[in-house]
């Protein structure tokens, strides 16, 4: 539950981070420099917090493989207490680097696009510019990200415990 706790923080560190640029940008397209919009369709999470959430989602898929790997150790009479293989380890950890930049990429297109509707609709209808709702996308679309981690780790469970087939 810790693990999650921080994957939450850091996603929200993510959204922070990517609405700051979104308000630097606006107000720069407002002052005159319209090629900030095309910067909103780049926007990306610096590497050091695409880093921290890729650490903390190695523990969290970690903490589930031990789980699960006991439960399926005392199933089969094994002994729970032998180490995790290190390959086991090494495919976590490159698997949670994925995902970390996918998430990354993902909150980086939802807040870039939804600023850039929401801004050309501010100013086609005469409205003041509101970024409430691109945080809003941004949030749900973290919340989405949590939700499917379960999944991501019932499939990498049964990757990781599906028998080894070797051809001869």
């Amino acid at each position: 539950m810790a693990a999650e706790q921080s994957l939450r923080g850091l996603l929200r560190q993510q959204i922070d981070y990517l609405m700051d640029q979104v308000r630097r940008l606006v107000a720069e397209a407002d002052a005159g420099r319209p090629s900030a919009l095309r910067e909103l369709g780049r926007l990306s999470v610096p590497q050091h917090l695409v880093d921290a959430y890729a650490v903390e989602l190695t523990k969290y898929l970690l903490d589930a493989y031990r789980a699960a790997r006991t439960v399926y150790l005392a199933s089969t009479g094994a002994d729970p207490s032998k180490p995790i293989p290190r390959w086991v380890d090494f495919y976590l950890q490159g698997f949670a680097q994925a995902i970390a930049r996918q998430h990354a990429a993902d909150l980086a297109a939802t807040v870039g696009y939804e600023a850039l509707r929401l801004y050309e609709e501010s100013r086609t209808l005469g409205r003041k510019f509101s970024d409430e709702q691109i945080e809003a996308a941004a949030v749900e679309r973290a919340a989405n990200m949590m939700d499917d981690l379960p999944r991501t780790v019932e499939l990498l469970t049964e990757i990781l415990f599906e028998p080894i087939e070797v051809s001869e």
